[in-house]
């Protein structure tokens, strides 16, 4: 799947909080914000689920990555775990630590 720059999922995602850090507060309100849409776009939490993938496969910006890994904590699925792994390659402190927050909660708290 590409990005597609022009969709609502890219609208949504842009201006996210990326960070996941050592409280819930800012995935509380992403995942308050991305079911709302999710309520009024049906499928919506699927096509930004995408999107994220999208963007881990391409390796994208650091603070899109960061956002991606916010996104797939709240709808991220096990099958998503292995790509997700992938980003410790990177060699990146921060973005580790967001990789491992984000392996957290999809394997304990969104099951």
């Amino acid at each position: 799947m590409s990005v597609d720059k022009s969709s609502l999922e890219w609208a949504f995602f842009k201006p996210l909080t990326p960070w996941l850090g050592e409280t819930h507060f800012v995935r509380n309100v992403n995942k308050n914000m991305i079911e709302s849409e999710n309520d009024a776009y049906p499928g919506f939490a699927e096509k930004l689920r995408m999107l994220s993938l999208a963007l881990l496969n391409e390796k994208s910006n650091f603070k899109d990555l960061r956002k991606a890994l916010s996104v797939l904590s709240v709808v991220g699925k096990v099958e998503d775990i292995p790509l997700i792994q992938s980003l410790h390659e990177l060699n990146k402190n921060d973005l580790s630590v967001d990789v491992n927050t984000c392996l957290f909660e999809i394997r304990h708290i969104n099951r």
